[in-house]
């Protein structure tokens, strides 16, 4: 356990892309997305996450998941947002679109890994060539029972082929 006891253990909070929504096993979790086709709309589980297994420590509700999908994408829509408020989305002047979810549950408050998910959809870019981006995504927020801050950072390859 990094930086904590037995007796009084340490939150491990994680945001990242998985393959299915609350996906939390090595084989579910996306790094990056390689050859995405161009024009495609394309789904994404972004999962927020509680790895330690026990029930001292969670995600306080109010805390924020926010993802910052590259300029040049569009369409982009939640479809899903359980153990979340619904989610606000802005369009920033450089293009960036940016989706920010607010929890109304805590995370992580049982004797095991535990995650809520925002799902979205976007339209990849019409690349005349091979277009790589990233995407943003972290999170925001306070534990539950001493409000230690957590702020996990994920950045996420897009590889749009032409």
């Amino acid at each position: 356990m990094i930086g904590g006891t037995v007796n009084n253990p340490v939150l491990v909070a994680n945001v990242f892309l998985s393959t299915v929504p609350n996906g939390t096993g090595d084989s579910e979790i996306e790094s990056s997305r390689m050859n995405i086709p161009a024009n495609s709309n394309q789904t994404f589980n972004i999962v927020l996450a509680d790895f330690d297994e026990d029930n001292y420590h969670s995600i306080d509700i109010g805390s924020k998941v926010i993802i910052n999908v590259p300029p040049e994408w569009t369409g982009v829509g939640v479809e899903t947002h359980v153990g979340f408020d619904t989610p606000t989305i802005q369009i920033h002047d450089e293009g960036t679109t940016q989706i920010i979810a607010e929890t109304n549950t805590e995370i992580g408050d049982v004797n095991s890994i535990e995650s809520k998910t925002v799902t979205f959809h976007a339209i990849a870019p019409d690349a005349k060539t091979d277009q790589m981006s990233v995407m943003y995504v972290f999170a925001n927020g306070l534990t539950q029972p001493n409000d230690s801050p957590i702020g996990p950072l994920t950045e996420i390859i897009l590889h749009v082929e032409q």
